[in-house]
């Protein structure tokens, strides 16, 4: 399967933004508190394909991503744990001014499509990621 950050050009610039905040926060309305998708499937984006998720917690002036593990609506367990120990570290204030200037450049690239390719199911005339 090819996953995809849920910025995939021509998907919902509405659902961009919100992972982006999802990153930032470390909250997703779809998991459980403090997880994170980062990969998703490409085709859809739904969580029932299953994707790459991972804690992401504030701690003072850090960001730390781990646990990561794999996440799919259609098993029984919550997530299940990638077998080796892995974690990332960022410094607080310069984690935030990427999400922001990220956030920066997919607002400056959106524009309106027809409904086609990637969330085929949207209305014609949604905004759309355009990178």
């Amino acid at each position: 399967m090819w996953t995809s950050t849920p910025l995939q050009a021509g998907w919902d610039l509405e659902s961009g933004l919100a992972w982006l905040a999802s990153l930032s926060l470390g909250l997703q309305v779809s998991l459980p508190a403090g997880r994170v998708e980062l990969y998703v499937c490409r085709e859809c984006g739904d969580l029932g394909c299953g994707a790459l998720t991972a804690a992401i917690e504030r701690c003072g002036q850090m960001v730390r991503w781990n646990q990561f593990g794999w996440d799919g609506s259609h098993h029984e367990e919550p997530y299940s744990a990638i077998e080796f120990p892995l974690e990332f570290t960022f410094e607080a204030a310069s984690y935030d001014a990427i999400l922001h200037g990220v956030g920066e450049r997919v607002l400056a690239s959106q524009r309106q499509s027809a409904a086609m390719g990637h969330l085929w199911w949207r209305e014609p005339g949604f905004a759309m990621i355009d990178l």
